[in-house]
């Protein structure tokens, strides 16, 4: 369970006020799309990257982005940049990525991007930074993990830690020198992101919100996505292992999900946003208790990689910032088009690269 406190019960939860079609035909797509366009040409978007974790799940001994997940084996960082290029070809604007690493990934991710001479972009446009890094304690026994004798094991500490990286870094200052307003943040391991897309981004200024997120039907009640409700009309995410199994299979007279909505970890958030919640010092997220697979030395100096979850570890979510956003646009996207998550190994029956490249087979964006 999180460390976040007082969770809805199901009779609390209200109806969102607008949720806005993506790629569905909606009223305000026209002018979202017009205001999207227009911040991309000037220049006014940057992208965050958040690479950060160690991809216990998946089993590879490389960072994430790494994996050649493309037909004809481009890595997922070759994706992404992509679709910065064909951004750039049609707006006239390079969009400048900041790739948010750590500990773990730092190193074979610069070397990666080095190696691939930064996939066409001017090196100064590719801006690195890592994220904070939290203890590990043994799932069995409670007690401490150590990478190595009388070194605490460490690891990420979750894509919430991106604020504190961004505010470490001096990386707004950096923004809004570049004459940022938007800044879209998004997970390593969805090639079929929608990065900075027009629309998408267009709705966060359409509804003068102050970040706009992405999200879907959940395709069951427990499907791993944090949980969009709202109470006392404040959108919130509520996390999938902190939402109990009694309130999640709760269905409404048409049999649709209470809690129906999950989200993608896709945001456009507005600088100034961002800038005001950062500039006050005593703001901080909190923390999430979750279970992760993290390599130890066992008593005899051996370093352990376990084949399943070990070790209870903290992590800050990045959704829990929402509560600061005065508004919030939400924004339907369809499945198929938006959303396949590589988290797992080909021992796993979902979430895998099996699945995954079937997804993007046929959401018809890779041909």
């Amino acid at each position: 369970m999180s460390e976040v406190n007082c969770l809805p019960s199901a009779d609390q939860y209200e109806p969102f006020e607008r949720i806005y079609q993506w790629r569905g035909n909606d009223p305000a797509c026209a002018d979202a799309t017009r205001l999207g366009e227009n911040a991309l040409r000037e220049g006014r978007v940057a992208a965050v990257l958040l690479a950060g974790g160690m991809a216990s799940r998946l089993g590879c001994e490389f960072p994430k982005g790494m994996y050649p997940i493309g037909f004809n084996g481009e890595s997922l960082f070759e994706i992404f940049a992509d679709k910065i290029h064909a951004l750039q070809k049609k707006y006239g604007r390079f969009v400048p990525l900041y790739v948010m690493t750590s500990d773990v990934t730092d190193e074979q991710t610069r070397t990666f991007f080095q190696e691939q001479n930064y996939f066409g972009f001017p090196p100064q446009d590719v801006v690195f930074f890592k994220q904070g890094n939290q203890g590990a304690v043994d799932i069995a026994t409670g007690k401490t993990l150590y990478s190595a004798p009388g070194v605490p094991a460490a690891s990420p500490d979750g894509h919430g830690g991106v604020l504190s990286a961004l505010k470490k870094y001096r990386l707004l200052d950096d923004m809004t020198r570049r004459g940022i307003e938007l800044v879209c943040t998004f997970q390593v391991d969805n090639p079929l992101i929608p990065l900075a897309d027009p629309e998408f981004i267009g709705y966060c200024l359409f509804d003068q919100a102050e970040l706009a997120t992405m999200v879907i039907r959940k395709n069951s009640p427990t499907e791993r996505v944090g949980n969009m409700v709202k109470k006392d009309g404040v959108v919130q995410v509520i996390e999938y292992s902190d939402l109990p199994l009694s309130v999640a299979e709760l269905t409404n007279p048409d049999g649709s999900l209470v809690v129906g909505y999950g989200n993608i970890a896709i945001h456009a958030f507005r600088l100034d946003f961002l800038v005001r919640v950062l500039s006050n010092e005593r703001f901080s997220l909190p923390f999430h208790t979750v279970k992760k697979k993290v390599p130890y030395c066992d008593e005899t100096g051996v370093l352990i990689h376990p084949t399943q979850p070990n070790a209870y570890k903290k992590e800050k979510f990045i959704f829990d910032v929402f509560l600061q956003a005065k508004r919030i646009a939400l924004v339907e996207g369809a499945r198929q088009l938006c959303f396949s998550a590589l988290k797992n190994s080909l021992n796993s029956d979902s979430e895998n690269e099996e699945t995954v490249r079937a997804d993007m087979k046929a959401s018809g964006l890779f041909e």
